[in-house]
């Protein structure tokens, strides 16, 4: 099965397009020879004027990661993080990874690609439409190939002998897990998350609560491994049986414990060796907590009533958010406060970008 062809930007037109950007983004152009601690706070804290949220009590913040970057904002560019430095580390000349139609995750590596020099690769979920979405138009024209799958082969996309179909290069190739998670995906969200808190703890600011949007749960264990004196709250993106609830949450937890003992293992600085070690010890308590019913009636983007209380949240508070993810995230903040739940508390949001589903 071929390749779909591609076009690229020349280097020229790259320097071009960073500077057209550049009034928009806070991100450094060359991301990746940085430190996440060297971005991670760059992205401002905002207070949000809600007339329910004052009503209840709650003072709420939002971690505004979405204007880090027009390209690369949210949590993707920290679950890329390590799995790029991976990748340059192993001299990888193709990154490989998987999506749908208006994935985020498709999006963000599509443009690290093209910033890094390497060539990406996107197995997209389904047969190829007779017009591509907007996100796939773009991530052509920063050069990604794309390959369209069945959903039956999609399912398979973890297995050697599946991807051995598709034609993907043998020598050269690293492959990125589906929404940037894995181990990785999760470890750049929690040394995000602690760069954070030592900056807060510097300034004085305290949160009583920390809430995120969570679809794979990669970014939710991060943050539950980082956090320290600071109930985490998820917001679950996804609908699904009581089992398929209680799977997620089970792995979720075991990744979150996980990243804790390498966050803590004293050779945390090579992080690679900690990683590859097997480590026991016994599991430390977490204060988090997942909010399963603010789906909006399943994965993908709010209809009817949520789709307007997300319309009007937009409109309330001037800030951009996404039907899948941030929307239902805000919208579940406001039904959370409105029950008491942080009553005379402190919430921080941490806005997660990934604005694809708008489009």
């Amino acid at each position: 099965m071929m390749l779909s062809p591609v076009n690229t930007l020349s280097p020229v037109a790259l320097s071009a397009d960073l500077a057209n950007a550049s009034g928009r983004r806070l991100l450094a152009a060359q991301w990746w020879r940085q430190p996440i601690s060297a971005f991670a706070s760059l992205a401002p804290i905002e207070p949000v004027e809600h007339t329910e949220l004052k009503a209840s009590g709650v003072s709420v913040s939002i971690k505004r990661e979405d204007a880090l970057c027009p390209y690369l904002g949210g949590n993707k560019l920290y679950k890329l993080y390590f799995h790029v430095q991976r990748a340059l580390t192993l001299n990888a000349q193709v990154l490989v990874t998987f999506g749908g139609a208006y994935s985020n995750h498709i999006y963000a590596l599509a443009r690290a690609g093209l910033e890094l020099g390497i060539q990406t690769v996107g197995i997209i979920r389904g047969e190829k439409p007779p017009y591509l979405s907007p996100t796939l138009q773009d991530a052509l024209a920063m050069g990604m190939r794309l390959q369209f799958v069945s959903r039956a082969q999609y399912k398979l996309k973890h297995m050697q002998q599946q991807q051995a179909t598709w034609g993907l290069p043998t020598q050269g190739t690293y492959i990125i897990p589906e929404g940037g998670s894995g181990i990785r995906g999760a470890l750049g969200m929690a040394e995000y998350w602690r760069c954070v808190q030592q900056v807060l703890n510097k300034s004085c600011q305290r949160y009583d609560a920390v809430v995120l949007a969570a679809g794979t749960g990669a970014s939710l264990a991060g943050v539950m491994a980082a956090s320290e004196g600071i109930a985490v709250h998820g917001i679950l993106a996804l609908k699904g049986s009581a089992k398929m609830t209680q799977h997620f949450t089970q792995q979720t937890l075991a990744m979150a414990q996980r990243l804790r003992r390498v966050l803590r293992h004293p050779n945390y600085g090579n992080k690679e060796v900690v990683l590859g070690e097997t480590m026991y010890s016994k599991p430390s308590p977490m204060c988090w907590q997942l909010h399963t019913q603010a789906h909006g009636g399943g994965y993908g983007p709010a209809k009817g009533a949520l789709r307007d209380t997300i319309q009007h949240l937009e409109a309330s508070t001037g800030i951009a958010l996404d039907p899948v993810y941030t929307g239902k995230m805000m919208a579940a903040v406001i039904d959370l406060a409105q029950q008491q739940h942080w009553r005379g508390q402190r919430v921080l949001v941490i806005h997660s970008g990934g604005l694809q589903g708008a489009r």
